[in-house]
């Protein structure tokens, strides 16, 4: 018989390479969070965050930190700010007081980091990573990706070189790598501005600057061909107005992918980006807006298919469902179109509901302003017409698109946009392809993203 000692010296012995296994592990976690925490302790010198935070309230004061937001990041999560950049203050002259901050505080470098970058890059997943800290010196490197809070959109990083005077005996500014003794501290801070739980619809107000840029137009009544509603559209074939709802993943799926029509008083207006399927305006061949089996589906299936945050977000709205006469469609301008369709419909009929279609004249306000001046039966490019390719809508699609609009002239048609970027109607019982439209509720507030198809705007 085999003695059972034998088999409790052999399991006591498996038992200690176990939890020395273990033991190890663990010490070689605690140490590695032990390591980042001494480097945090020793960059984040409470002298140093003081100075970052004046340098913080000198930005926040003095520089375009949204057009810097907006437009400095498309393909990196680091900028390095500093007197090379005076183009960015609001006021150039400013620049000289940034100088001499820089120099009391003997700063070394300044930068500004995307919190984003602490998630994405760590782990390897974004392409843009290696890149957005090259241009930062080896401890500043290993700073920034110490950081790890994201509870602000950016983060001001500053790096002071100081050393100490033989002859004097104070502390003066020093180049690292190149002066002997030259020691360097770091700070972070975040960075507030504009941004900061700034209402949606404000956010995209904020982006026009004049008429055009950014995609935007300010429809003020003073605005060339263009209507006084107040409204700010987008228009051309290319703008940045994507806009990412009702999911937090980072790469955003194409059913959660909308694109921004305008904002319109206090709410802003989207659209599906992609097609949900072909289907009948009506499928009993009436082109009544409030019966038809459309609208059905898209205020009860796809409402109801909707994430549950998303659903509490979208706006009930009055949708003006009139019509519009076919005559009027062959010789309105974009403008003529806006008040038959919108202003003064023949039929002034509204329907109450949370998802509904795009206007005619949504579509004809996205197209560039060149052609808000022609017929609307010369939009597209065909058939002899004259609006050019190469100005359509960022709005059309590669197919015959249904419309909310009704032709007020008879029961059985309603209005689309054909895949050439012009307009017919015809019977609601065919099927044409269908992009949900919807407004957002007037309180939600920007989040992030600069509008992109890959950095969309995202809401809180």
């Amino acid at each position: 018989m085999r003695s059972k000692k034998g088999f409790a010296f052999i399991e006591t012995i498996i038992t200690v390479v176990i939890l020395s296994a273990s033991l190890l592990y663990l010490y070689s976690t605690y140490s590695a969070i032990l390591s980042d925490e001494k480097v945090r302790v020793y960059y984040d010198d409470p002298s140093f965050i003081y100075y970052t935070n004046y340098v913080k309230k000198f930005f926040e004061e003095y520089a375009d930190l949204e057009n810097i937001k907006r437009s400095k990041f498309n393909d990196t999560y680091v900028i390095s700010i500093g007197t090379g950049y005076q183009d960015l203050l609001k006021d150039r002259s400013m620049a000289a007081a940034l100088e001499k901050i820089v120099e009391s505080f003997r700063i070394n470098h300044i930068a500004i980091v995307k919190s984003d970058m602490f998630n994405n890059c760590f782990e390897g997943t974004e392409e843009y990573c290696e890149s957005s800290i090259k241009n930062l010196n080896y401890n500043m490197q290993k700073y920034v990706t110490s950081l790890s809070d994201t509870k602000y959109n950016y983060y001001l990083v500053v790096e002071y070189a100081i050393r100490l005077d033989e002859t004097t005996g104070k502390q003066v500014k020093c180049t690292p790598t190149i002066d002997k003794r030259c020691q360097t501290y770091y700070a972070s801070i975040g960075l507030s501005g504009d941004n900061d739980n700034l209402i949606l619809a404000d956010y995209i107000k904020s982006l026009y600057v004049t008429q055009g840029e950014n995609g935007l137009y300010h429809h003020d009544g003073t605005l060339t061909n263009g209507i006084s509603d107040g409204s700010y559209r987008y228009a051309g074939k290319t703008v940045d107005n994507y806009i990412c709802l009702g999911t937090d993943a980072e790469t955003c799926p194409d059913s959660n992918l909308f694109r921004v029509i305008g904002v319109f008083g206090n709410m802003v207006k989207v659209i599906k980006d992609k097609s949900i399927g072909t289907m009948k305006w009506d499928s009993n061949g009436k082109n009544t807006w409030s019966t038809s089996s459309l609208n059905v589906y898209l205020n009860d299936t796809y409402f109801n298919s909707l994430d549950t945050s998303l659903k509490g977000k979208i706006a009930y709205t009055n949708w003006i469902v009139g019509g519009y006469s076919p005559l009027n469609i062959n010789n309105d301008t974009p403008y003529e179109a806006y008040q038959n369709e919108i202003t003064n419909p023949i039929n002034e009929t509204t329907y109450g509901g949370k998802i509904g279609l795009m206007h005619i004249s949504d579509y004809a306000y996205s197209t560039v302003p060149q052609t808000w001046q022609i017929k609307l039966r010369n939009f597209g490019f065909r058939y002899g017409s004259v609006f050019p390719e190469d100005a359509t809508s960022w709005l059309r699609s590669d197919n015959h698109e249904w419309t909310i609009t009704r032709n007020s002239e008879n029961e059985t048609n309603a209005f689309y946009i054909y895949s050439y970027g012009n307009f017919g109607n015809y019977d609601v019982k065919n099927e044409f392809i269908v992009r949900p439209t919807f407004y957002l509720n007037s309180n939600l507030t920007y989040a992030t993203g600069s509008g992109t198809s890959s950095d969309p705007i995202r809401i809180k």
